[in-house]
């Protein structure tokens, strides 16, 4: 198996076992079964009991293994295993993380000052723009006959449906600029002109070696689809809308926000419990940027002004732990002067299931890749190409970090005959996937659009992806991809599933283990 293929749990739900005893009880009972959830066999027995007269007996229908849900992450994984694993019926999702339309993005103005934008406004304004002329129209004299017919609610309309509304003031309008319509395609001059603006808004981010929040720049606002939400509130009244697999810097390092809670959700998604208190890190406390003690600074080094650049008392911040640490501060190195923001943690209070929403993210420029949304420090999108394919060509990436091909071994086609793949075969492979790469690499240089220039790349690149799985579903697939002639690669993502469900549901994975795993049965 390929060291790199990972599989990670995300959510699943809460004794799972005596879920499907529940509905497999209610399916011959005339009572109510949850009122005598007091009387229900623990989550040993309920399993055992459904073996017998579920699963081992092959009578009944399956229906209550549908109750049972769980969520995974899978990481690099050849992109030909996501494209297998999406003909079984089970939800796979690429959008690893994603924010609620309404999320507030932080830039830093020039004075220092902070702005704000919707980050389904951003997205509006990178995919559509705005012409940098005409006067303003007031509402009521847009045409009628533009405006979206709203059968969804308003937070689950795609960005292209949502209706117009007068832009807040920000550094990319022009007093005399007007809103594109929605609707229109926006002329190419008025997106490139839109997009050049936004690339050059100094974006908030977290100096993670640091501690302390600096400024980078955009470079990419994505629109993730319906996605389910859910609402963070913190100690302060800051809340934050997004998906239970978005990234969120803790004390502990980036967690997804359903790791960082433990989270516990229901098959629809509601919010049962969480069991873990999460701090997560948010923007900003004022401290300054070293302590007192006078440092020596190597020759030729500018030395720190007197007053406001001049070296502060530290400032003790309360049960704020830096999850990292800071690598510049070593002897002899000069500090910049001033005082800066840096993070605190604040405790998660509250989290509440908003239901289905139109969701976005952003990409942004390296070395860090964080931005503040609603004042809490959040990770980026992870995407697939752009940065990691641009690093293999300039060869500061492992080019199999990015790409995958077999181990060296003997291989048989689909009519059984045998080949070698071997070390030279495999060494030309590996220069044809630096090649596009490289070729990759100058098509963004000279402004193809990423769509345009990832067509040239090889198949196989990795890829993450999250999938969903009832119980029944994921008993499904092992049957079909588990089995011994299955394609190697998919036997692998099988391999590494399989201990989650020997952790989930033990006596159901002590039954399939005995009775059909590796023997291609269809499963119940």
């Amino acid at each position: 198996m390929d060291p790199r293929f990972r599989v990670d749990l995300i959510a699943a739900t809460p004794n799972p076992q005596q879920c499907v005893y529940a509905a497999m009880h209610q399916d011959y009972s005339e009572g109510f079964v949850a009122a005598d959830r007091d009387g229900w066999p623990d989550e040993q027995r309920a399993g055992e009991i459904c073996v017998k007269r579920l699963l081992a007996g092959e009578r009944g229908h399956y229906g209550p293994l549908e109750h049972a849900q769980i969520v995974l992450n899978a990481g690099w994984f050849p992109h030909s295993v996501m494209q297998q694993a999406r003909t079984h019926r089970v939800g796979v999702s690429f959008d690893v993380q994603c924010l609620a339309g309404d999320t507030e993005i932080s830039f830093v103005q020039a004075a220092g000052a902070l702005h704000r934008i919707r980050i389904a406004e951003l997205h509006r304004l990178w995919m559509q723009g705005e012409p940098a002329t005409a006067q303003p129209l007031p509402p009521q004299q847009f045409p009628p006959q533009q405006l979206p017919q709203q059968q969804l609610p308003q937070h689950q309309l795609p960005p292209q449906q949502l209706p117009r509304h007068p832009l807040p003031p920000h550094p990319l309008r022009a007093p005399c600029s007007r809103l594109q319509h929605w609707g229109e395609e926006a002329p190419d001059a008025d997106r490139h002109r839109s997009r050049q603006r936004l690339r050059k808004l100094r974006l908030r981010v977290l100096n993670e070696d640091t501690g302390w929040f600096e400024s980078s720049h955009i470079k990419e606002v994505m629109a993730s689809g319906l996605q389910p939400v859910y609402r963070l509130t913190m100690e302060d009244g800051r809340r934050l809308d997004c998906t239970a697999n978005h990234r969120l810097l803790t004390p502990e390092g980036w967690q997804t926000m359903a790791d960082a809670l433990s989270l516990s959700v229901d098959a629809d998604g509601g919010v049962q419990g969480f069991r873990r208190t999460a701090r997560v890190l948010a923007n900003g406390t004022t401290a300054p940027l070293h302590p007192p003690q006078r440092r020596i600074a190597p020759a030729g080094a500018i030395q720190p002004r007197e007053g406001l650049d001049a070296p502060q008392p530290e400032v003790q911040l309360p049960n704020a732990p830096l999850p990292y640490a800071p690598r510049d501060a070593s002897p002899g190195r000069a500090d910049p002067g001033g005082r800066r923001l840096r993070a605190h943690p604040l405790t998660v209070v509250k989290v509440e299931f908003l239901g289905e929403q139109m969701t976005y993210d952003l990409e942004v420029q390296g070395p860090w890749h964080n931005f503040v949304a609603n004042g809490l420090v959040v990770h980026n999108s992870m995407r697939y190409t752009g940065d990691r394919i641009r690093k293999a060509a300039n060869r500061e990436l492992e080019l199999e970090e990015v790409f995958y091909l077999r181990p060296l071994g003997s291989y048989s086609d689909r009519q059984g005959k045998r080949y070698e793949y071997d070390q030279t075969q495999r060494a030309i492979d590996l220069e044809l996937c630096r090649a596009a790469a490289e070729r990759y690499r100058d098509l963004l240089d000279a402004g193809y659009a990423e769509e345009h220039a990832r067509g040239i790349l090889p198949f196989d690149y990795r890829q993450h992806f999250v999938v969903s799985f009832s119980l029944r579903a994921l008993l499904h697939f092992l049957d079909l991809r588990a089995k011994l002639d299955a394609q190697q690669e998919i036997r692998s993502l099988c391999d590494l599933l399989w201990p989650h469900l020997q952790a989930w549901t033990p006596e159901f994975a002590g039954w399939y283990e005995k009775s059909r795993l590796h023997k291609a049965r269809l499963a119940p």
